[in-house]
């Protein structure tokens, strides 16, 4: 396999490997969007 382009393959990695563990249930999503970015929490 090539070497992965950094950055974009990092990020990924990353997010399929935090957000299965922030979020074991999809109704975390729903009930807390603050976790995901959400503009209002800033």
């Amino acid at each position: 396999m090539d070497a992965p382009a950094e950055g974009h393959d990092t990020l990924q990695r990353l997010e399929e490997e935090l957000v299965p563990e922030a979020d074991p249930d999809p109704r975390t999503a729903i009930a807390a969007p603050t976790q995901h970015g959400d503009p209002m929490a800033s």
